[in-house]
């Protein structure tokens, strides 16, 4: 046997077999999955964001001059994530909505 493996060869545990084990159900795995997917794919979002997309010589100094008079804001109920203000308050009512439904 090699140094990584035991007796029961390389049987990986699921997620959810973790989970039944400390007395999650399946249910809250799968909240707790989406919610993290949903983080990291927002932190994704931000980091691009913030970033730009990398190619900065192709970018008219007219696009640049609208991007530095673009209001952000930290974006309700989302710990800190920045988007722009007019996205927000063109319509709040759908974006909270989107929130609640964890789009």
């Amino acid at each position: 046997m090699g140094a990584g493996e035991s007796k029961e060869g390389n049987k990986e545990a699921t997620a959810s077999e973790v989970a039944t084990k400390k007395g999650a159900t399946a249910s809250e795995v799968a909240t707790t999955v989406l919610a993290v997917g949903t983080s990291v794919v927002l932190a994704a979002g931000a980091i691009y964001s913030l970033l730009g997309s990398g190619s900065s010589d192709s970018v008219s100094s007219e696009n640049e001059n609208e991007n530095e008079n673009e209001k952000m804001m930290k974006a309700p109920g989302q710990n800190g994530l920045i988007i722009r203000r007019t996205d927000f308050e063109d319509n709040p009512k759908d974006y909270f909505r989107d929130l609640r439904k964890g789009k």
